[in-house]
C-alpha cells in the first residue's frame, strides 16, 4: 500500500518538524486511511493534531473538516461523540 506509506512518512515529517501547513494538509487523509483499517485511536489522535495545526493557521474550515472527520470516525468505531 504505497499511498499509506507515503502519507505516513509525509505526516511524520510534518509532525516532527512541527509544520502546521503539512499537518493540516496530510493529516486528514492519513487519518481517513487509518480509520478504514480500523486504527481508530491513532486516527483520532492525528485529527486532534490537525485541529491544533489549523488553529495555529487560523483555518476555521480546516478545523470544521477535522471535526466532521472525527465525528465520522467515532461513529465507525461505535462510540458517537
Amino acid at each position: 500500500m504505497a499511498i499509506f506509506e507515503d502519507l505516513r512518512e509525509a505526516y511524520e515529517i510534518a509532525a516532527q518538524m512541527r509544520i502546521p501547513d503539512g499537518i493540516s494538509a496530510v493529516g486528514p487523509l492519513f487519518a481517513q486511511i487509518l480509520a478504514m483499517g480500523q486504527a481508530f485511536e491513532p486516527a483520532l489522535a492525528i485529527l486532534g493534531q490537525v485541529d491544533d495545526a489549523c488553529a495555529v493557521l487560523g483555518d476555521e474550515k480546516g478545523r470544521e473538516w477535522a471535526a466532521a472527520l472525527r465525528q465520522q470516525i467515532e461513529v465507525m468505531r461505535g462510540t458517537p461523540g
